[in-house]
């Protein structure tokens, strides 16, 4: 029965350590992204939600601004959304803690990736 119990007790541990050694490994492939809608040059746009899609998962915020997390080192693609219309700006492989800006030139949306510090 002791026999049994310290098996047991050792299954367990190993199980909790593997877990959390996974979970650990998990965390350090994670990111932090924020997005951010320029107000000077879309003051003309009425916003209600910015957001990024990566991997088919949309994450977002109603607002200007927007963080969330995602991988590393995975293809991430940047937009808005206004009264009636979508604002696609544009895609950015991002590799570590970034805040990107997004900015309309030319009636056209664009991007700007900044390292997060």
């Amino acid at each position: 029965m002791k026999k049994l119990i310290k098996i047991s007790l050792f299954s367990l541990l190993a199980f909790i350590y593997v877990g959390t050694a996974m979970a650990a490994e998990k965390s350090d492939k994670k990111i932090s992204v924020t997005v951010v809608v320029e107000k000077k040059s879309t003051k003309h746009i009425r916003i209600y939600a910015t957001g990024f899609s990566v991997n088919k998962k949309g994450r977002g915020a109603l607002g200007r601004s927007a963080t969330k997390s995602g991988p590393k080192n995975a293809k991430y693609n940047f937009g808005f959304r206004g009264i009636g219309h979508d604002y696609d700006c544009g895609s950015a492989v991002l590799k570590r803690n970034s805040i990107v800006l997004l900015y309309m030139k030319n009636n056209k949306c664009m991007n700007k990736v900044f390292a997060k510090k």
